[in-house]
């Protein structure tokens, strides 16, 4: 149990850390200034990962009100609708692909399922039986799609100029669900990371 312990405090860590590196780049990104990054870096050594999250939170919302109602034509300005013709509408695959909700639902599957294959190794009487086997092969085989779609659903929405999502979104999700593959404990966390900063964009960021 102390074992456990000391790695459930390792992976909170990680995640905190992960996160707010996220935030910073997405602040910077929005042309905060350098003073106020270096203060919410100080916020998370003498206050921890949450104060300094939920400060950054708040102040990415502020500038991206202030950068959106920057783009807003001059109050009195005609603004003429110019009907966009489609040649060609999205199949379902682009549909899916490009829903906001793709890769987060993905990501909790990928996590839920990942960690459901370490729970039924450990729990398991048998864990070397060939019915404990398939279902852990199972259940590690269905988050491993769901990583995969979580990462092509980012990458689309990217390409394609949807919901905000940054190529930083692009590398996070790659980098965490790539090492979270590897089968171990400490490396399945990073699935856990991934989903939570998919989450946060998601909900938060780009709500």
């Amino acid at each position: 149990r102390i074992v456990m312990m000391e790695q459930w405090k390792i992976r909170s860590w990680l995640e905190g850390q992960a996160i707010l590196k996220a935030q910073l780049e997405y602040l910077q990104d929005k042309k905060a200034s350098p003073d106020v990054i270096e203060e919410l870096q100080k916020t998370a050594a003498t206050q921890g990962f949450g104060a300094a999250i939920a400060n950054a939170i708040t102040l990415g919302q502020e500038l991206a009100v202030q950068q959106q109602a920057e783009k807003l034509p001059p109050s009195g300005t005609k603004v003429l609708a110019v009907p966009i013709k489609q040649d060609n509408p999205p199949n379902w695959l682009d549909n899916f692909l490009a829903n906001r909700y793709t890769p987060v639902v993905s990501g909790a599957i990928c996590v839920l399922a990942t960690d459901a294959a370490f729970v039924l190794l450990a729990t398991s009487v048998t864990p070397l039986a060939p019915a404990t086997l398939t279902l852990v092969g199972i259940s590690w085989g269905v988050g491993r799609i769901a990583a995969l779609t979580s990462v092509i659903s980012t990458g689309y929405q990217y390409n394609h100029g949807l919901h905000e999502t940054t190529k930083f979104d692009t590398q996070i999700a790659l980098i965490t669900y790539g090492l979270g593959s590897v089968p171990t404990i400490e490396m399945a966390a990073m699935n856990h990371v991934g989903f939570l900063y998919t989450a946060y964009t998601t909900f938060w960021r780009n709500k």
